[in-house]
């Protein structure tokens, strides 16, 4: 999670691309969309993994930014696969 906010961060989408899954890898970045935000922190709220399967992990954080002048804040959370040893980004679960 926090290797994908630093790559946000740096407007580096071949390394947000090549840590998703699908259906999220089916989607592609917008790389302009994201060259107008300025992230400005990320709050990892918790963690965990499915009891049933230890290949599913879910991250609920927060990440402040500034949009065409105005201070927001996304608060997500995500769903990851562990694939051969590391972890992919699938899908937002919930977004607020």
């Amino acid at each position: 999670m926090r290797s994908r906010y630093t790559a946000f961060c740096e407007n580096d989408l071949d390394y947000i691309k090549r840590t998703m899954a699908p259906p999220a890898s089916l989607a592609k970045p917008k790389r302009k969309d994201n060259e107008k935000v300025a992230w400005l922190g990320l709050t990892v709220l918790q963690t965990a993994l499915d009891p049933h399967d230890p290949t599913i992990g879910m991250v609920e954080f927060k990440a402040k930014y500034r949009e065409n002048g105005q201070e927001r804040e996304l608060h997500e959370k995500s769903k990851f696969h562990l694939i051969d040893g590391r972890w992919y980004y699938v899908d937002a679960l919930t977004r607020d």
